[in-house]
């Protein structure tokens, strides 16, 4: 009777779905951080304000970034993903549990070079970046640049300016922010 036991406690021990493993943790030293972000506690990036992004260094041919959304009731953030300085799209951050986005990657030699930003505005709550997967993950060198800030409204942060997705009108009026292609981003690219 004893074994009984034993074998269903067994088998409900592993029926149970568990959630997918956490990603290896973005530490500081090995993301290069820019804008209005912030580590938290637990070593994970905040991306608080606009265009505040985080970039990494890494091989293989795809790259696993674990966001989560911290938003009130149930407003979403977006992410605006590049790859080796290409725009590669946008992605919706919903809910209180992780998002995984797979970011696909042809075969090379040297490391590719991915950067992830927030797309929507401070007001919308925050992004935090959890974690990376990738074959081998390292932080980019930081280029000095003059600064140049941008003071202004939800214009100059994005505001309406990507409706390849949702027309305007079609759904949450932030649904076509994308803050990777307001004029102050685009002109620090350039």
């Amino acid at each position: 009777m004893p074994r009984v036991f034993l074998f269903i406690a067994l088998c409900s021990l592993f029926s149970f779905n568990t959630a997918p493993a956490l990603l290896e943790n973005p530490i500081a030293k090995e993301l290069l951080v820019e804008g209005r972000a912030l580590p938290n506690a637990e070593g994970q990036i905040i991306l608080i304000g606009s265009a505040s992004s985080v970039s990494l260094l890494f091989t293989g041919d795809s790259c696993v970034a674990q966001l989560r959304n911290q938003a009130s009731g149930d407003d979403y953030n977006y992410v605006s993903v590049e790859l080796d300085n290409v725009y590669y799209g946008r992605f919706k951050v919903s809910g209180n549990s992780s998002s995984y986005i797979t970011i696909k990657a042809t075969p090379s030699k040297v490391p590719h070079l991915l950067k992830i930003f927030k797309a929507t505005e401070a007001q919308n709550g925050m992004v935090i970046v959890e974690g990376f997967k990738a074959d081998k993950i390292r932080k980019p060198n930081s280029k000095k640049k003059p600064l140049i800030e941008f003071i202004g409204n939800s214009i100059t942060c994005g505001m309406g300016n990507d409706i390849s997705e949702t027309p305007c009108g079609g759904a949450k009026w932030y649904d076509q922010h994308n803050a990777y292609f307001a004029y102050g981003p685009v002109l620090s690219r350039n």
